[in-house]
């Protein structure tokens, strides 16, 4: 089982967009994979709700705060998707956890204003 994080303290960054299609990519590609919903909102379970279910199977459990002790170790990837303001010791628990860590970026305005001035 290998595991991938999905994390930006940022709310909206577009994390449970990033997950719920990486999961549907290994799934497609024919790995067992489950989503975990780390966020209160839980809307990548919602998401789960509405696939096709003739599409390829993603497994999807709501894990709380219990992520190490509930990562299935029969999957071949499980994709967690984090919720917003994730840090200090649950961060630190979470990336001893996983195998990969992919943090999405929102582009801002003051990152364009300052390349602009160079």
């Amino acid at each position: 089982m290998r595991a991938v994080l999905v994390a930006n303290p940022k709310g909206g960054a577009g994390k449970t967009t990033l997950a719920t299609n990486l999961s549907g990519y290994f799934a497609n590609k024919g790995k067992k994979t489950t989503l975990c919903d780390l966020d209160r909102q839980q809307s990548s379970l919602r998401w789960m709700a509405f696939r096709d279910p003739a599409l390829a199977a993603i497994t999807g459990y709501f894990a709380g705060n219990q992520i190490s002790l509930n990562l299935p170790k029969e999957a071949d990837w499980v994709v967690v998707d984090a919720p917003a303001g994730l840090q200090g010791y649950k961060l630190s628990d979470y990336l001893r956890t996983v195998d990969k860590v992919i943090v999405p970026l929102v582009p801002s305005v003051f990152i364009w204003q300052r390349q602009r001035t160079f």
